[in-house]
This record gives structure tokens, sequence and C-alpha cells, in this order.
């Protein structure tokens, strides 16, 4: 029992494991130096809410390594794996401390699918054109209760797209991504 106990004493704690980290000389290279799975298990560690300075010096081949591994969870061992919107959205919202262009930056070289899932969770997508074709053939009161459903809606109009919050929480780090990839990388939301 003795032995268990001072084990634990000398163990890092995770703010002072962070701290040290911060504190080295060349931190952005010794960062991406890090294997993923070490990089997964020091944001593991010290918590990603608390990892904000380091995953922003993390490379876009660790970063989407590390989410391969942090937002794909079963809700049970054998069950299948499934995308944490959730998580995600932690995610996003700690890489917005680095900025919007280093959120489009790192979402701009992530597989294609993982970024459209990942925002599906949390925005639907309508084009405006063919909402306004479908809205022709209804009739005016049915017309008025989707008008008046869009209108209390959380979203955004991006070029003949209308962006709907699926959920408000998080909704300002989404759309702002969204906008920052619209901005930079456009060819990404096509």
């Amino acid at each position: 029992m003795a032995r268990d106990l001072t084990t634990l004493k000398f163990r890092p704690s995770a703010t002072r494991l962070l701290s040290h980290l911060l504190e080295t000389p060349d931190l952005a290279a010794n960062v991406r130096s890090l294997p993923a799975p070490v990089l997964a298990k020091f944001v593991g560690a010290v918590g990603l809410e608390d990892a904000g300075e380091i995953i922003a010096f993390a490379s876009p081949a660790q970063l989407a390594e590390v989410f391969d591994e942090d937002l794909w969870r079963s809700e049970r061992p054998g069950s299948d794996e499934r995308f944490d919107g959730d998580r995600f959205l932690t995610w996003l919202e700690v890489m917005m401390e680095a900025g919007d262009r280093f959120v489009a930056e790192r979402l701009a070289t992530f597989p294609e699918d993982l970024v459209a899932l990942a925002l599906h969770q949390h925005l639907l997508v309508l084009d405006m054109d063919e909402l306004l074709a479908e809205m022709r053939g209804v009739d005016e009161n049915e017309g008025t209760a989707i008008e008046k459903v869009l209108s209390n809606c959380l979203s955004e109009e991006v070029d003949r797209y209308q962006l709907l919050a699926r959920r408000h929480d998080g909704w300002d780090s989404v759309l702002a991504a969204v906008l920052a990839l619209d901005r930079d990388h456009h060819e990404v939301l096509g």
C-alpha cells in the first residue's frame, strides 16, 4: 500500500504536466515530433479543454490520427463505433482558440466525408433555390408555416444556401468554422 501512495505522490498532475510542456524550448517542434497516440494520451491526461495551446502546434496528420481515435466511440464493448458529434464540437471549440484560419486549415486537410459528417451533426443545409421551387407547389398556409419555422431558427445564409442549427449549443463555433472554410477553402464545402 505504501508503494502505491509513493508512486502516486511523484506522478505529475495534469496541470504540472501541461505547464512543463508549455515551458519547453521549441514547443512546436516537440509537439510535432510526438506520435499521434502519444499526443492523444497527453490530451487525455490534461483534458481536451486545457490542451488548446498544444493542439495549435499539432500537424494536420497528427490531428487526423487523434480524431480517428477520439471521435469514434462505442457504447459498449463489441458494438459498432459511432461518431461523437458532441466530442467533435469540443474539439472545434478548442481549435477555435487558435483562430478560424487555423480551424479552416485543419478541417480542409481532413477527409471530406469526416468534415461532412461532423458538420451534419450540427447543421442542416438547405439549397434555397430548390426550397423555393418546392414551395411553389404548396398552399399558402403550408408556405406560411414553413417560413415561420425557418425564421425562428438559428441560421445563416451563405451563397444560395441557408444553414440551420440542428441544436443551439456550439452554433457560434460551427458557423465560424463553416464561414472560415467558405472563405479559405471553398472547394471543401462544394
